[in-house]
């Protein structure tokens, strides 16, 4: 199985991310009666994907002989394409509905033509009347009969948390206070706290002894 630093264990749970978490774990404890689909919102860097990933990573450790496709909605799109050109749709959405779970990252709505948008859309209802478990990560979520679970920014003390977590994969020192300091001159997307680490890091390394 694929080593990834997203899996649960990491993800640094806040308010805004706590009923999200829940639904996705429920996903790998109750798959049979999990939400089904599952929309997971929230703006860019807010974990979703990070979470995608989590529920993956626990559905084979769990079913090890699970079937399981993670794949980006572009990528997912560009298949569909490819098969209404070669006349081959039912034929592609039956090799999906052999699968046990789809986790669908960066689904856009409105981001596409609408025809294909709809021909997603219909795709992925038949696959839950098969019985497939459908997760997606998205802006927003769809008009319909899904669930739909916010992951919001971290707060102040998910943010330190977060610093935290990556000063010690990089092996950057820091102090509390200059933790504390860096979460909240730096805002927005966590994903901009982290990068600020790895700059330090290299930094760091770049600023070293020559051999």
């Amino acid at each position: 199985m694929e080593r990834t630093p997203y899996t649960f264990d990491s993800f640094v749970i806040s308010e805004r991310s706590r009923l999200a978490v829940a639904t996705a774990l429920d996903v790998v404890r109750n798959p049979k009666r999990a939400p089904n689909p599952l929309f997971l919102c929230g703006p860019t860097g807010s974990g979703k994907s990070h979470l995608l990933h989590a529920i993956e990573h626990a559905l084979r450790s769990r079913h090890p002989r699970a079937s399981i496709l993670r794949i980006s909605a572009q990528a997912l799109i560009d298949l569909l394409i490819a098969a209404i050109r070669s006349d081959e749709v039912r034929a592609w959405r039956q090799s999906l509905a052999e699968l046990d779970a789809l986790l669908v990252d960066d689904f856009r709505f409105g981001a596409h033509q609408q025809y294909t948008q709809e021909a997603i859309l219909v795709t992925l209802e038949e696959l839950v009347s098969s019985g497939v478990q459908i997760v997606a990560a998205s802006d927003a979520g769809p008009a319909n009969r899904a669930l739909m679970v916010q992951v919001g920014y971290p707060d102040a003390d998910a943010r330190v948390q977060i610093a935290r977590n990556a000063a010690l994969r990089h092996g950057v020192a820091l102090s509390d206070n200059a933790l504390r300091s860096l979460s909240k001159r730096i805002a927005g997307s966590p994903r901009r706290l982290q990068s600020a680490i790895v700059r330090m890091a290299a930094e760091a390394i770049l600023s070293g002894p020559l051999a």
